[in-house]
């Protein structure tokens, strides 16, 4: 390392001070752990858990959630597959709960953090407590780590995994271990099953092999992780569907049309920005670690392990550019360790230095404070109550598993087999190329002809169909309204003309 072992020990506080490290980085993973209890059911949860619920039960992938949108409701081919299909395990293996889904990234997260303690353990042993402590505390108190932690999405599962890659690069190319790359390439190509952004981790792997001189094995890496991500379409070459699957990937609602022209990745590359600063909490991230970069550069571009970690960050970053469809903030979890342990390294020694510690008091306090505010918040939040309110309302008006209803992606939980869902996220993509759409004139006769019996719609909806005066026994274009079930505003189709 640059910064040599012995000249970070001369740093280190007394010995009463390691235990405050720790105590950071307890109070950091107790705050973490507060926020998991009743923690909010989001529309992402349903989304994936309904994807994972149809593999499980017919081997193949169709959403109800989104009938009407690209021939979804006939077969997907475009989605996250091995995402998915760890959810499918989880349905056949244990069965339907929001929390069976959430548990999966946490399951990552821990994998994660042991993964962690074995790099400190390893490239800075003398110094691996302090540094690991810092790490924890400053990780696991931050709102994206918390969020995403426990949600049913990919990110922390393809960080971990990251993470897991490229632990198996450095040990290969210090090593000399061909072996080792090509473990770490099918690392990499399971990222790309998890979500094809992971296609940012094959890249970045290769640019780490190539930034080493390990000519000679770029080519394996990336024969090895072409390989693997291929199962992607095992499925699509099975069926001959490489036309549907194109035009669903095209027409995604999450790509937008630009995204692979030159105008999109000039577009992205002058936008970027706001991937670190769109919120507080991306920007007080920005701002803590610029600082110590800045603070520290003098040494830190000498630092071969900072510079390892900083050059696949790095690959990761610009490759999230030229690929990614948006400025998305919870992508900084790809690259997020490698920045945070890169500051970690350093942190305890500027704080030593008291010229140098007043730069960093303002940043360090931004972060924390916002950071533990959003925690503070979300253990705050809960709507698992909507759980039992929603089985409240397939009791109430005897909800049969042939109705067709349109509701709240969350109704799902755990309401799947009683009805066929549509969710109201189905129809605020339909209207973005028919704003006419949403409305009442035109929705409600629009769900009549799809034989939707039952609507029952969210505050946030009705107030997008303009409805703000709503009176129980009145008539909407074919629909009786049958009042409200805590917020929650219950439409009954008529029988007879649709026009009433």
């Amino acid at each position: 390392m640059g910064w040599r072992t012995a000249r970070v020990a001369s740093f280190l506080p007394a010995a009463g001070r390691p235990s405050f490290i720790t105590l950071l980085a307890l109070c950091a993973g107790g705050l973490f752990c507060s926020t998991l209890y009743h923690r909010l059911i989001t529309a992402d949860d349903a989304w994936f858990a309904e994807q994972a619920y149809w593999v499980a039960k017919l081997g193949y992938l169709r959403s109800e959630l989104f009938a009407g949108l690209l021939g979804y409701e006939t077969h997907q081919w475009v989605y996250h597959k091995l995402h998915i299909w760890q959810g499918a395990a989880v349905v056949r293996l244990v069965g339907w709960s929001a929390y069976y889904f959430k548990a999966i990234a946490l399951g990552y997260l821990v994998l994660f953090i042991g993964l962690s303690r074995y790099y400190v353990q390893r490239y800075h042993r003398a110094t691996g407590t302090g540094i690991w402590g810092i790490f924890l505390a400053l990780f696991l108190v931050n709102k994206l780590v918390v969020q995403f932690s426990f949600d049913y999405r990919p990110e922390i599962m393809m960080m971990c995994v990251g993470f897991a890659e490229y632990l198996l690069l450095r040990h290969g190319i210090d090593q000399h271990k061909t072996s080792a790359i090509i473990v770490a390439a099918l690392l990499a190509g399971i990222n790309v099953l998890f979500h094809l952004n992971g296609t940012v981790f094959v890249i970045a792997g290769a640019v780490l092999l190539v930034a080493n001189r390990r000519y000679a094995l770029v080519g394996v890496f990336l024969g090895v992780a072409m390989l693997v991500s291929a199962l992607y379409f095992l499925d699509v070459a099975r069926h001959g569907a490489f036309e549907d699957w194109a035009y669903q990937f095209r027409h995604d609602p999450a790509v937008p049309n630009r995204q692979f022209t030159g105008w999109g990745v000039l577009y992205r590359l002058v936008f970027e920005y706001h991937r670190f600063t769109l919120h507080v909490y991306e920007a007080s991230y920005t701002v803590l670690f610029v600082m110590i970069g800045v603070l520290s550069w003098r040494i830190l571009r000498t630092d071969s392990q900072a510079k390892s970690l900083l050059i696949y960050a790095g690959a990761i970053e610009l490759t999230l550019i030229l690929i990614t469809p948006a400025t998305n903030p919870g992508l900084l979890l790809f690259y997020m360790p490698y920045i945070i342990l890169t500051g970690s390294l350093y942190l305890q020694a500027l704080w030593r230095q008291p010229r140098l510690r007043r730069w960093l008091l303002a940043p360090l306090l931004v972060y924390g404070l916002s950071h533990a505010g959003f925690n503070l918040w979300l253990c705050a939040q809960s709507n698992t109550g909507a759980i039992a309110l929603h089985q409240q309302i397939v009791r109430e008006f005897h909800l049969q598993p042939q109705d067709r209803i349109l509701a709240p992606m969350i109704f799902v939980f755990n309401e799947i087999g009683s009805a066929h869902i549509q969710g109201e996220l189905d129809y605020a993509i339909l209207s973005r190329d028919n704003p006419a759409l949403l409305e009442p004139k035109v929705f409600f006769p629009t769900v009549g002809r799809d034989n939707r019996a039952f609507l029952i719609l969210s505050p946030a909806f009705v107030r997008d169909l303009g409805l703000t005066q709503l009176h129980p026994g009145q008539h909407y274009y074919g629909y009786r309204y049958a009042g409200q079930r805590q917020g929650l505003a219950i439409f009954v189709r008529l029988m007879g003309d649709l026009q009433t």
